[in-house]
């Protein structure tokens, strides 16, 4: 304190009299509560320099092979002079290290510790999900699923169980969805088959390892390949309206068995019991359900079927077969 009032207050407390010196090395160094992140440190301090210890300064050598990897600091704790023990954090799962410490005073920075034995964290489940996730088209049942794999030190346990999971499901549905697991870490690809044709899916992708799995990928969204109808048009009717005239009519091909953009539909007939050839009448778009048969012989009896076409192909015909006889002379449909 001056005339002008008192100083500022230094945190390091010097012997009076005596000029502070370079601290030495703590010793007797311990590790104890290995975790996937985290040690906690045992040790003895050292001299002091004749001044308290303003700093406790953590280094570690990482992924230990031999002697003579760099040293990094990973872990420093000011303001306790008085510890005789620290935590370590910030440490990576399943990763070899080997660690010493230093003490720092007002003066300076010890010399180091003597290196700890090397120790390994325990393992940890994955921190990332795979990169770069995409997907493509296969075909009519199949979608192509490619991912970036893991880097080896994101593997927070042993190589030899890192594996993937792929889960997939149809696009706003509520059902349970189905999953794969793929066993070999370096696996970058994969093919999802045996899917529905047409269809819009929802793929993610984890790593896992032998402690569980990691955070699923955003999901990626992939449609399957056009293929033709799986069943045909539902409801169809046929009634008679003259004597060489049919009117059919039927509905929609139901969404899920569409399998692509249903372009028109085909009417097929002929006579039943009869050696004549299937007959076709088209009806292009999806806008029309229904046509008008003309052209048929009197008071002929007709096996009718509806399919839909898409750009691939016809679909199946409509099932069972509709039968419906034209009217005879004379007679005429009543609306």
């Amino acid at each position: 304190m001056t005339s002008k009032g008192q100083g500022k207050l230094s945190s390091s407390t010097i012997s009076s009299g005596v000029p502070p010196e370079l601290p030495g090395p703590p010793t007797n160094m311990a590790i104890s509560n290995i975790g996937p992140r985290s040690i906690t440190l045992q040790f003895k301090p050292g001299y002091d320099g004749k001044t308290s210890i303003s700093r406790w300064q953590v280094e570690a050598q990482v992924s230990v092979i031999g002697d003579n990897e760099d040293w990094v600091i990973v872990h420093q704790l000011p303001n306790e002079p008085d510890a005789r023990s620290l935590e370590v954090p910030g440490l990576n799962p399943y990763t070899f290290y080997r660690f010493r410490m230093r003490q720092v005073n007002i003066v300076g920075t010890s010399p180091p510790s003597q290196p700890s034995r090397k120790i390994q964290t325990l393992q940890a489940r994955p921190d990332m999900f795979p990169a770069n996730v995409t997907l493509r088209t296969a075909s009519e049942t199949s979608l192509w699923l490619r991912w970036v794999p893991l880097p080896e030190w994101e593997y927070n346990g042993d190589p030899e169980v890192v594996g993937y999971r792929v889960q997939y499901s149809r696009t706003g549905s509520q059902g349970r969805a189905l999953t794969h697991v793929i066993a070999d870490r370096l696996e970058r690809e994969f093919t999802i088959e045996d899917l529905e044709e047409w269809t819009e899916y929802d793929v993610r992708v984890q790593a896992l390892n032998g402690i569980g799995a990691g955070p699923w990928s955003q999901p990626v969204r992939g449609r399957t390949r056009e293929s033709v109808p799986s069943c045909g048009p539902t409801n169809v009717s046929a009634f008679a309206t003259t004597s060489s005239s049919i009117l059919v009519r039927w509905f929609e091909v139901p969404e899920p068995d569409r399998n692509g953009l249903i372009l028109g539909y085909k009417v097929l007939y002929r006579e039943k019991d009869s050696d004549s050839s299937l007959q076709l009448w088209t009806v292009d778009g999806n806008a029309s359900h229904s046509v008008q048969l003309t052209g048929l012989g009197k008071y002929v009896l007709y096996e009718i079927q509806v399919l839909a076409f898409t750009r691939i192909g016809d679909g199946m015909p409509s099932s069972p077969l509709i039968l419906e006889r034209t009217l005879d002379d004379g007679m005429h449909w009543a609306t």
